[in-house]
């Protein structure tokens, strides 16, 4: 699924991943962990590919994972308490069983796995 880095991008990965994984007999509460990471995901491919005016990817498979145009390593930080952003990764690295990423021909592409139970 292709998305401009505009903000509703976000809402637009979580209802295509519900819609996904709901199509794979998946319960939305089993489901929930992966809509998250998407969430997260997708905002930050947003956040990186809006400067570089290009779309990002969002792919569903068992194992899931976000392209965008920046080159930039993703890193888990420790924001402030009144920060309003920098949580991103720290929500995926709790809620997949492993995340990584890897350089592609167009930027990044980062990944998560979350465990669900058979759909």
């Amino acid at each position: 699924m292709w998305f401009t880095p505009l903000p509703h991008s976000a809402g637009r990965a979580r209802r295509e991943a519900r819609d996904a994984l709901r199509g794979w007999g998946c319960r939305r509460e089993d489901a929930e962990a992966v809509v998250l990471v998407v969430s997260e995901l997708a905002t930050n491919a947003i956040r990186h590919a809006r400067a570089r005016g290009r779309l990002f990817e969002v792919r569903l498979h068992y194992l899931g994972d976000v392209s965008d145009p920046s080159t930039a390593h993703p890193r888990e930080t420790y924001p402030d308490d009144d920060a309003e952003s920098g949580r991103g990764l720290l929500l995926v690295a709790a809620n997949a069983e492993k995340w990584g990423w890897r350089p592609c021909p167009t930027g990044k592409t980062v990944w998560a796995r979350v465990r669900l139970p058979i759909c």
